[in-house]
């Protein structure tokens, strides 16, 4: 036989076999406008996609096999299981330029207005821009709920306002946006943010300071005490402070105060202070109607923050000299106070949740108060316990 009947018709095979894979290809065919296989082609080398019955492209869009080109046979299918459009997708994501993602804004949610809160909501504006020649899709990660984005064109950009959380308390604290490409896997199936955005924002923490309860061991008169508790807390120029009328309270009795001051919003560094003052005292004069007591014990919660003697319960007698000119009835008199100024740095420490993974906690402590001396036919020297709580508030 002669060689070119040979070449004629090894030609004609290829050319039959290459029909019969358009013929198998097309028969799973529904929408001839799309990708129905991938092949790949010896002298090409590069996966080719058949798009319809006279058109065939390679993975740059560049047509290598249509009606007016020769057939170029040996054409083998590569991966029938293989979605043939997820792979023309992202065939050349590893080359696109990189989306450029930046955030514009960070606002505060009302009512907070001024400044930013730790697990508390605000928001933020970001701008995505696709700097590559196809669109783009994928998940915006670092708000409260992730946000999708759906074919932006080439060279379009979206500005959205989105919802997070604050990053936990202190200076310049960064927060972060992460835009993953749909494309943006790797061999293992591991997903890499594509692009990040990052903005630096002053955190605080938020704390409320609960006077819990108290316990007379022993009372200050013969029989029974009628306590008025008062409170106060500051820090820069959030004060807050509260008096409270308890009644008759004997021996050996636990009372509920639960005077709750606050919020208080700190950032924790070297210069920054919590300060919480407390009085409990027998006010035989003061009744459950009478408000302007449980205004002068709290005020008087108040003039204790401002007075310079020693935190705890050796600063007793200074408190009692500082407050008889309010208190100077028969049996009256302190039972209990004290100045608590805690450094904000310590008090993180002592409150920090565990990676974001619990509430905030809460430091508490119960402080013993022996009385000053009694006045002559009163009760022994008062024996009373104070306890207390500061809670970081973490809840979004």
């Amino acid at each position: 036989m002669p060689n070119s009947l040979i070449i004629f018709l090894s030609l004609l095979i290829s050319s039959l076999s290459f029909f019969i894979l358009l013929e198998s290809a097309f028969s799973q065919l529904n929408d001839t406008k799309s990708i129905i296989d991938i092949i790949e082609h010896p002298l090409i080398g590069t996966p080719l996609r058949i798009i319809n019955e006279t058109e065939i492209l390679d993975i740059n869009n560049t047509t290598v096999i249509n009606a007016t080109n020769p057939i170029l046979g040996n054409i083998r299918v590569i991966d029938s299981t293989v979605r043939p459009h997820e792979i023309s997708v992202c065939s050349d994501y590893k080359v696109r330029p990189i989306p450029s993602l930046k955030i514009v804004s960070a606002t505060p949610q009302f009512p907070l207005k001024t400044h930013f809160v730790e697990n508390r909501p605000f928001y933020i504006v970001f701008e995505l821009k696709n700097n590559a020649n196809v669109p783009i899709s994928g998940q915006l990660y670092g708000g409260k709920a992730p946000y999708s984005i759906d074919n932006l064109e080439p060279g379009m950009k979206i500005i959205q306002t989105i919802e997070a959380l604050a990053p936990f308390a202190g200076w310049q604290k960064a927060f972060y946006l992460f835009f993953y490409d749909n494309c943006a896997f790797d061999e293992e199936g591991f997903r890499e943010a594509t692009t990040i955005a990052e903005i630096k924002m002053d955190t605080y923490s938020r704390y409320w300071i609960t006077l819990n309860s108290f316990y007379s061991d022993e009372a200050r008169s013969l029989s029974e005490d009628t306590i008025l508790v008062g409170a106060s807390a500051q820090t820069g120029d959030q004060e807050f402070e509260k008096g409270l009328f308890i009644g008759d309270v004997g021996d050996h009795t636990t009372k509920d105060v639960n005077i709750r001051l606050g919020p208080f919003d700190i950032i924790p560094n070297d210069l920054s202070f919590l300060s919480f003052e407390y009085i409990v005292t027998n006010a035989g004069w003061a009744s459950n109607l009478d408000t302007k007591a449980t205004a002068t014990v709290a005020n008087a919660a108040t003039i204790i923050a401002s007075a310079a003697y020693p935190p705890g319960a050796i600063g007793f007698l200074t408190v009692n000299q500082l407050l008889q000119s309010i208190f100077l009835a028969n049996c009256d008199g302190t039972v209990a106070a004290d100045k608590i100024r805690i450094p904000s740095f310590d008090l993180d420490d002592s409150t920090k949740p565990f990676y974001g993974f619990q509430p905030g906690k809460s430091y508490s402590k119960t402080i013993f108060y022996p009385g000053t001396k009694s006045p002559p036919g009163c009760g022994s020297d008062s024996r009373y316990y104070v306890t207390w709580t500061i809670e970081r508030d973490h809840t979004g």
